[in-house]
């Protein structure tokens, strides 16, 4: 190819211009010194594939002898230059190299099919006086894990989903661009001395058009019949093919108490609280439902993962592991074919160090629910557990693609894949941005900052340690509370920690 006629190369919102030898986006043109673009363009020729580190240095420093760092400094400041899809966008394969991952190749405005274009389930505008946002939540969750339970299109996250409660809807195309979804699920909800009536609407977010509207009335109606029953409404529009046969397999049945199904619904949200005692006073709730419906299998399976959590995770004594085992192992027993049981087993397998169980169940519950994001986030965190880096940031890739607006806690697992993978910046970054660190993340932060040779970072992180929780002994907690598989990651989190000690 002749000089000055070279193709752009375009990834994740950025163009390579390597005629002109700049990087640009929407915003223009974003600083990145000779050296980095050099090796930013060697990635972005090889996209996809594993570029050796020796094979990095000859190419962009062919006439001079460098060490290692001058290649990770170079990489660090492709990572900050890119954002925060910079470290997602230049990933470290260790003991091998670096590769450019383009991110997916189609756009939520692609035509349908089945795969890449998402549909979002907005919360329901509850129409009736004096309510709250509750109702209209659950119903909008209950949509969301009705239609997954089809497993015919990706389903954005309920987090995301309800993140967009007050976004503006006169925009369907920006509100879907936003979410990454093609397809939006809007509606409105009356309540009246026992009668329900809900207006429902397809649309279609490329053009704005509407699919299909309909107004459902019911007295009294069990909400998971109702639930379903839109879920089942919607998918029939979008996807032709559906056979009744696959509706009626996806149908569940109504709980056998009302009033223990409250409770479940009840519980759930406050263990997704952050209000003091809200995990304890779920433990209640979810007790106080098993008692009233000892048959319902997610009621045993969340009772386990509210023991779980208060027990502080990882660092649950062996008496709670185990009670919790019993209760989740009862869930799925009793509900073998809901998802969630089988992903709070997995969890709790993991936390007792069953690693081949925990990923089996976890796998069962993709197989089940192969669109709940926070499913497939866990099962890339459990992959970098078990020392298997690169296939668990894919699977935390993935998770992030049907959930853009997730929690918190994403990037707390994103950055040990990160830590293990030996860019220390980027794990840094991503604890960055979490608001409200406990001492175990800033542990882990001011880990990261030292062995990136951030020591002025580092030693603020410390003084922030202290000042939180002094005492606080960050290698006990490694130890006992995360479930390495792997004694060599273990001990590297180890050498963070001690790293960060000899900062102060």
């Amino acid at each position: 190819m002749a000089v000055g006629s070279q193709t752009p190369i375009r990834f994740r919102g950025f163009t390579l211009d390597l005629n002109r030898g700049l990087l640009l986006n929407e915003g223009g043109v974003v600083t990145l010194r000779r050296k980095a673009f050099k090796l930013l363009a060697c990635l972005a020729k090889e996209a996809g594939r594993v570029v050796s580190k020796r094979d990095l240095v000859d190419a962009v420093w062919p006439d001079v002898i460098v060490t290692e760092d001058s290649l990770t400094q170079a990489i660090r400041e492709i990572r900050k230059a890119l954002g925060s899809v910079g470290p997602s966008t230049i990933r470290t394969v260790a003991g091998r190299g670096y590769f450019l991952d383009p991110g997916p190749s189609k756009t939520a405005d692609a035509s349908y099919d089945g795969e890449e274009t998402p549909i979002a389930v907005l919360p329901f505008e509850d129409r009736t006086p004096d309510s709250n946002a509750s109702y209209s939540e659950t119903i909008c969750e209950e949509i969301i894990n009705g239609l997954a339970r089809f497993r015919i299109v990706p389903v954005i996250a309920r987090a995301s989903s309800l993140a967009s409660a007050h976004a503006d809807r006169s925009e369907p195309k920006a509100l879907a661009r936003r979410l990454g979804a093609r397809y939006l699920v809007d509606g409105h909800i009356d309540r009246d001395e026992g009668m329900v009536r809900v207006g429902v609407s397809l649309i279609d977010a490329a053009d704005g058009s509407l699919v299909w509207a309909d107004r459902l009335d019911a007295y009294d109606p069990d909400p998971l019949v109702l639930e379903d029953l839109i879920a089942r409404q919607v998918i029939s529009r979008l996807v032709s093919h559906v056979e009744g046969a696959s509706l009626r397999l996806a149908a569940r049945k109504p709980p056998a108490d009302r009033k223990a199904h409250d409770l479940l619904l009840q519980g759930v949200a406050l263990l997704r609280g952050y209000g003091e005692g809200d995990n304890q006073k779920a433990h209640d709730v979810l007790s106080e439902a098993l008692l009233r419906d000892p048959t319902n299998g997610l009621i045993h399976s969340y009772l386990a993962l509210a023991t779980v959590i208060l027990g502080k995770y990882g660092l649950s004594a062996d008496t709670e592991l185990r009670t919790a085992l019993s209760l989740a192992s009862t869930g799925v027993s009793l509900s073998p074919e809901e998802a969630r049981t089988h992903r709070i087993l997995g969890l709790v397998r993991l936390y007792l160090r069953e690693y081949d169980a925990a990923e089996h169940h976890v796998a069962r519950s993709l197989e089940l629910n192969p669109y709940d994001a926070d499913t497939i986030a866990q099962m890339g965190y459990l992959l970098v557990l078990r020392g298997r880096g690169d296939e668990g940031i894919a699977w935390m890739d993935r998770a992030v693609r049907l959930n853009p607006l997730h929690p918190d806690w994403y990037h707390f697992d994103r950055s040990m894949a990160l830590y293990l993978a030996g860019d220390y910046a980027g794990a840094a970054e991503r604890l960055g941005r979490i608001p409200r660190l406990g001492a175990w993340g800033l542990a882990r932060l001011g880990a990261a900052q030292a062995l990136a040779g951030d020591t002025a970072a580092a030693r603020k992180t410390l003084a922030r340690l202290h000042a939180l929780q002094p005492g606080f002994d960050p290698v006990d907690y490694a130890v006992r509370g995360i479930a390495f598989e792997r004694q060599q990651d273990l001990d590297r989190v180890v050498e963070g920690m001690h790293a960060l000690r000899q900062v102060s």
